[in-house]
């Protein structure tokens, strides 16, 4: 039987560095946070590869849910979990490749729970919830815009 290998990822905005632990060695990559990078990340995967990655909302979401549908599996864990895991290590340098192969590791020591993607309606409902949140802090803006213009004198 194979061995279980353990990757993490630490995702930002436009990529994610994905650091795999096999046998005691740790190695790392970088790919763009898109689906031409998240579909080229998914073929360096084995069938015993267990993901591990920090909730980070939208950034996270599409990587999650692309290992979810190919079967392999994820889970997406509390950013606090994994600072809390650091801190127990004395962990203090923080480099992308550094925080993937804690999270790995954080993955290997804790087994944390499987990742199961919300139901597309959920995931639409949460789109729009956001989207409002920001409407509304727009309009704030230009509210108090338009009060600082009201309060000005002309000479």
């Amino acid at each position: 039987m194979m061995e279980q290998t353990y990757t993490g990822i630490d995702v930002a905005k436009d990529s994610f560095v994905a650091a795999t632990k096999l046998a005691g060695k740790v190695t790392t990559s970088l790919h763009s946070n898109d689906r031409k990078g998240i579909n080229s990340f998914l073929k360096s995967l084995s069938s015993h590869s267990w993901c591990i990655m920090e909730a980070t909302g939208v950034y996270s979401l599409q990587l999650a849910i692309a290992l979810y549908e190919k079967g392999i599996k994820v889970s997406v864990v509390n950013p606090l979990q994994i600072k809390r895991f650091a801190q127990t290590k004395l962990k203090r340098t923080k480099t992308d490749k550094v925080d993937a192969a804690l999270i790995a590791e954080y993955g290997e020591r804790m087994q944390p729970k499987l990742y199961e993607p919300p139901a597309p309606f959920m995931r639409k409902l949460q789109q729009q919830r956001m989207s409002l949140k920001l409407l509304v802090k727009s309009k704030r803006s230009f509210l108090n815009q338009l009060h600082a213009l009201a309060l000005i004198k002309p000479l």
